[in-house]
C-alpha cells in the first residue's frame, strides 16, 4: 500500500468520497455534490489512484465499498463533518465571558465626554474587560498600524489605508465665564468678547484655533493670556480670573457645575467639532472589537446635549 501525503492530496476529493459512500450511485452523488457525472467519475478516479484502492467495485446492485473505503469512511465522515460545522455554525459572542483589554486613544476631550459612561457600561456588560488610555501622536497613524491602539476617538482622521471610522457626535462651541464675571450680567456681544482676556486650549502651545479664524473673517482679534494644553487646569483659570474660554459643549456643562461657571453662546458663528471613531480594518471581523466599538458608538449617543441646556 502506497504511503498517502496529505500536503499533496487534494482534500476536495474527500467530498466525492462521501457523497459516493452515502448513495453508492455515481449519479445521484454527483448531484448532491453539484458536479456532473463525468466530473464525479473523473474525481473517483484520482481518489483511486492517490489512494491505490479501487475504493468502489460496480456490481448490478450499485457500487460497493472495497474493505479500504470500510475503513476511511467513519474518519471522513467525522473529519468532514467537523470542517461543516466549524465553517457553517454562527460564532457565539458573550460579552460577559470576554477576558480582553482594549486600548483608546484620544485626548483628555474623549476622556471627560466617554470614559464615565463607558466604564459604567464595562462593569455591567463586561467585567473582565480591562481598558487603556493613551495620549495619541498627531493622527495616530503609527498607533493603529501596530496595534497600539484599538481604537482613536478623535478630530482629524489618520492618514493611512484601510482606516475604517465611524461619526460619534457632532459638538458646538460655547464660551465659559466665572459666574460672579461683570460680563455674565449682560449679553456677550462681539465688542465685549474681543475686549475680554482668553485663555486657549492648545495642545502644541501655538497656532491659531476656529476662534481667531472666524475672528479674522469679521476683522477682529482677541487677546490670548494663557495657552494650556488640556481641558483639565482651564476651568480652575476661568473660576479665578475674568478670562473666558472658548470650548467644546460637553465638556463646558461637565465642568461648569462644578467650578460655578457660566455659559454662553459665543457671539461669532463658529463650526461644530465632529468627532469620529478610528479603527484599522483588520479588526472588521473582531466580533469582540465590533461590540466594543457599538459600545463607544452608544455611550457618545448618550452625551447628546438636550435642547435648552
Amino acid at each position: 500500500m502506497r504511503r498517502v501525503h496529505i500536503e499533496a492530496f487534494d482534500l476536495n476529493l474527500l467530498l466525492a468520497f462521501e457523497a459516493l459512500w452515502s448513495e453508492r450511485n455515481v449519479t445521484r452523488a454527483a448531484r448532491r455534490i453539484g458536479l456532473t457525472q463525468p466530473a464525479l467519475s473523473h474525481a473517483l478516479g484520482r481518489l483511486r489512484a492517490q489512494l491505490d484502492d479501487p475504493l468502489f467495485q460496480r456490481t448490478p446492485r450499485g457500487l460497493v465499498p472495497t474493505a479500504r473505503a470500510h475503513v476511511i469512511a467513519p474518519a471522513v465522515t467525522e473529519a468532514l463533518g467537523l470542517v461543516r460545522r466549524a465553517v457553517e455554525s454562527e460564532p457565539r459572542f458573550d460579552p460577559a465571558e470576554l477576558q480582553r483589554t482594549f486600548t483608546i486613544g484620544t485626548s483628555d476631550y474623549g476622556e471627560l465626554v466617554i470614559l464615565p459612561g463607558l466604564m459604567a457600561r464595562l462593569r455591567r456588560q463586561a467585567p473582565d474587560v480591562q481598558l487603556v488610555v493613551r495620549p495619541i501622536a498627531v493622527r495616530g497613524e503609527r498607533e493603529l498600524l501596530s496595534g497600539a491602539h484599538d481604537l482613536i476617538l478623535g478630530v482629524p482622521p489618520p492618514q493611512i489605508d484601510d482606516v475604517r471610522s465611524e461619526v460619534l457626535f457632532e459638538d458646538r462651541f460655547v464660551s465659559l465665564l466665572r459666574a460672579g464675571h461683570p460680563a455674565a450680567r449682560r449679553p456677550l456681544t462681539l465688542d465685549r468678547f474681543v475686549a475680554l482676556p482668553h485663555v486657549l486650549i492648545s495642545p502644541q502651545g501655538e497656532g491659531d484655533s476656529v476662534v481667531d479664524v472666524a475672528l479674522r473673517g469679521r476683522k477682529r482679534q482677541r487677546r490670548i493670556v494663557l495657552r494650556v494644553p488640556n481641558f483639565l487646569a482651564a476651568p480652575l483659570v476661568i473660576a479665578a480670573t475674568d478670562a473666558v474660554i472658548t470650548m467644546p459643549e460637553r465638556v463646558a456643562r461637565a465642568v461648569a457645575t462644578q467650578h460655578r461657571l457660566v455659559v454662553r453662546t459665543p457671539p461669532v458663528a463658529l463650526p461644530a467639532v465632529v468627532v469620529s471613531s478610528f479603527w484599522h480594518a483588520r479588526n472588521d471581523g473582531d466580533l469582540a472589537h465590533q461590540w466594543f466599538r457599538e459600545l463607544v458608538w452608544a455611550v457618545a449617543r448618550e452625551t447628546t446635549i438636550r435642547p435648552g441646556r
